[in-house]
Parts: C-alpha cells; sequence; structure tokens
C-alpha cells in the first residue's frame, strides 16, 4: 500500500513542532542562565565590601557587587523614579547623589516612598543623614530604554524622572556620575522599604514553561502521525480480481 500524504498539513505540522521544539529549548536555556546567576549571586554575598577604585573592569561583573562609599549625600537635587508599586502602593524610588571623599559621585538608590494623596501632592521624603558617613550597598547595571521625550516630568527638586539613567541625570545635576546606580544596603540608617528580586521569572517556571512546550511539540507530530495513519488505514483499496480477468 502506498503511503498516501496530506502534504499542506505535514508542512503546517513540521512548521509548528519546529516552533514550539525552539520554544522549549529556548526556555531551558533561560532557566540556566537564571541558575547561574543565582548561583553567582550566592557567591558574591559572602565577599567582602569593595571601594569604587576597586572596581572590576567587566560589566557583568559589577550588577549585585557589594560596595562601599565614604563621603556624604547631596541633596540639593532629589529624584524620584517613578512608576513603583510595592505591595500594591503606587509611590516613586528615591534617588540622591552621593559624593565620595575620592571626587566620585555616584546615584544612591534609597528605596521606597508612597505618593501624596494626588499626583499633584508631593511625597513625604524622609530626611537624609547630612554628616559625613560611610554607606555600604550593591551596584545596579543600568539598561538605557534608549531616547525618552517624558524623562523629566518636573522642573526642579525633586525631580520626577520616568527610568534610571544616570548619564541623563547626570545632566541635569551638571556633573558626571558613575554609570552603575547604587542600592543602598538594607541595614542602612537612610534606607527606605523596596522590593529588587534578583530574577523576576525562577528558574523552575521557565523549566515548566520548556517541558510544556516540548509536550506540544511531541503532541503536533503524534497528532500528524495518527491522522496519516487512519487516512490511509481507511482509504479504500483496488484490487484485481479474477472475474475480473
Amino acid at each position: 500500500m502506498t503511503l498516501k500524504i496530506n502534504w499542506k498539513l505535514a508542512l503546517f505540522s513540521i512548521f509548528f513542532a519546529v516552533l514550539f521544539g525552539k520554544l522549549s529549548f529556548w526556555q531551558f536555556e533561560r532557566a540556566d542562565e537564571k541558575i547561574l546567576l543565582i548561583q553567582k549571586d550566592r557567591e558574591r554575598s559572602i565577599l567582602p565590601s569593595v571601594s569604587l577604585d576597586q572596581l572590576p573592569v567587566a560589566e557583568a561583573d559589577l550588577d549585585g557587587l557589594a560596595v562601599e562609599v565614604e563621603g556624604h549625600f547631596d541633596t540639593n537635587k532629589i529624584f524620584l523614579l517613578d512608576n513603583i508599586v510595592l505591595n500594591g502602593v503606587v509611590g516613586f524610588e528615591v534617588l540622591a547623589p552621593f559624593k565620595t571623599d575620592e571626587g566620585e559621585m555616584v546615584l544612591v538608590n534609597r528605596g521606597f516612598i508612597p505618593m501624596g494623596k494626588t499626583r499633584a501632592d508631593l511625597p513625604l521624603i524622609p530626611a537624609f543623614r547630612m554628616e559625613h558617613q560611610k554607606i555600604k550597598g550593591h551596584l545596579y547595571v543600568t539598561r538605557s530604554r534608549g531616547p525618552d521625550n517624558h524623562f523629566l516630568s518636573r522642573e526642579h527638586s525633586p525631580y520626577f524622572v520616568q527610568s534610571y539613567d544616570p548619564s541623563r541625570i547626570g545632566e541635569i545635576l551638571g556633573y558626571e556620575l558613575l554609570p552603575q546606580i547604587l542600592r543602598l544596603g538594607l541595614d542602612e540608617v537612610d534606607a527606605l522599604p523596596r522590593h529588587w528580586p534578583l530574577v523576576i521569572m525562577q528558574p523552575e517556571r521557565h523549566i515548566g514553561y520548556g517541558y510544556t512546550w516540548l509536550f506540544m511539540a511531541i503532541t503536533v507530530v503524534i497528532a500528524f502521525g495518527a491522522f496519516t495513519y487512519q487516512t490511509n488505514r481507511n482509504r479504500p483499496t483496488n484490487r484485481v480480481s479474477e472475474n475480473d480477468i
């Protein structure tokens, strides 16, 4: 019996089987990346804090690095990162420049404050310690979103900004900032509430999605095979009998 194949259905099945397979392996790769990221963060957590002049050159080694700096806050210009939600409450993250004893300027993220009763009401910003001090935190490598015409939505301090961008904030301040943000340690005096998860989606979820896509790819192949088998089984066959000779 000659096998008859519906080639349109075959191409359709091949396309989606390959697509689902690629999505599956992509999710498994993402899981591996997250596992390595979490493992690297755990290794860093036991390392002592470093000063700014000891920072590694590679950007990949900067994200999450524990840092200790000594100097004072410059509170003449405060920045509020807009559209932040913590535990269901809408508000801002408080950003302020910190001048180190070595003359470096780094933007410090203190954490979250709730917004006022309305957008027109300025939020209450907890006071800064103005004296010379030593602070600890972790570097955060910012990913610029490109040009944003609405980056600044308030013309004087405290400024409302729509994204992290030390270069653009530095233009407002009038001096250059370190390209990374320093997220103030939770145990520091000026620290505020925050939720800064290392990863948004855990590796286990990526693995679950990976198996889901893999199952769908296998299902497409099985469905096509079953349909082809059933079609050929039910197809009438032309047999030549002795009476036809």
